[in-house]
């Protein structure tokens, strides 16, 4: 099979790099925990406790004695992938995380105020939100979602660039959701016109007033990084390329050998208009391990991989039948 460009090594060096760490540290995790039954009293150390002794026999509501009862435990919430959206070279790129699916809208704009994770960070990922911010209120109404944050969310210094993409981060993790369709920012309960030191527009914020400003040519939003997948998968994001044409290749590391390929076309509503895209793709059930999807615009000019936005993930073979 033919191997992937140089440009795109440089993901698959830090996918090595982030899961083999991870794997080590679980391994550490596992070595750590103890196996027997002995446990630690919390009594305080100078108070002696009197031991108990048991019957040689004994009955629990008519179980016998050499019975195992299983212990009980509380189900784990119901869980739902959301996308939380970072800055990258000024542009927009996007993480994931599972949230309880009841509460999917204020668990995004918490992981948001929390700030990448370590892999998320090694990708360069990184976030504008200030220090302190808090979110004091969430409400979705008729389309419009109505975010009300803390004063320290104008504490920044920085310049106009910089506010549009601190806002946009807000913006597009709150508009992944089909209820919202734009947004609103309020400060410490107060309605505003515009916000920040340098006066932006505080409602009726939308991705699409916001897409020039802050969003790379192709953006991918499923798989986020570090997300396990398998075959076949789907990969959707949004795009603004020639003719609307989105590549792609599914990669493993470290030979950048591509398992998979191929190209669809973005809904983009005109030229120069950005529009979602979407395509499923199988690539062998013997492949498990790191990986990643990258999809790119192919230069007009000489061929060459313009435009690229790569996601590392980790992949699992799908079961042969």
């Amino acid at each position: 099979m033919r191997k992937t460009s140089v440009s795109s090594i440089r993901i698959l060096v830090v996918v090595i790099a982030f899961f083999g760490l991870l794997a080590a540290s679980c391994g550490d995790d596992d070595e750590g925990v103890a196996t027997d039954s002995t446990s630690t009293s919390t009594a305080d150390p100078t108070t002696t406790v009197a031991p108990t002794t048991a019957p040689a026999t004994t009955s629990t509501s008519g179980v016998d004695a050499t019975t195992t009862v299983a212990p009980t435990t509380t189900p784990l919430p119901d869980l739902e992938v959301v996308r939380v959206y970072w800055l990258r070279d000024t542009g927009i790129a996007v993480g994931g995380r599972e949230v309880p699916i009841a509460t999917p809208a204020s668990s995004a704009l918490d992981a948001l105020l929390e700030g990448p994770n370590t892999l998320e960070s090694e990708l360069g990922m990184v976030s504008a939100v200030p220090a302190g911010t808090e979110v004091l209120g969430l409400t979705i109404e008729d389309g419009v979602a109505t975010i009300d944050l803390s004063s320290e969310f104008e504490a920044t210094g920085l310049g106009t660039m910089g506010e549009i993409g601190l806002v946009s981060q807000f913006v597009f993790t709150l508009t992944q959701f089909p209820t919202v369709d734009s947004v609103d920012i309020t400060i410490d309960g107060e309605a505003r016109y515009a916000i920040l030191s340098h006066g932006l527009e505080a409602t009726g914020l939308t991705r699409e007033g916001l897409y020039d400003a802050v969003a790379p040519a192709i953006v991918v939003e499923s798989p986020y990084p570090g997300q396990l997948i398998t075959s076949p998968l789907t990969v959707t994001g949004f795009s603004r390329t020639f003719e609307a044409n989105v590549i792609y290749d599914i990669v493993i590391p470290p030979s950048g050998e591509i398992v998979a390929d191929g190209f669809t076309t973005a809904a983009q509503p005109d030229v120069n208009l950005f529009g979602p895209f979407e395509f499923t793709v199988d690539f062998e059930t013997d492949v498990e391990g790191f990986g990643a999807v990258i999809v790119f615009e192919q230069s007009a000019q000489d061929g060459s991989q313009i435009n690229i936005y790569e996601v590392p993930v980790l992949m699992e073979a799908a079961a042969v039948e």
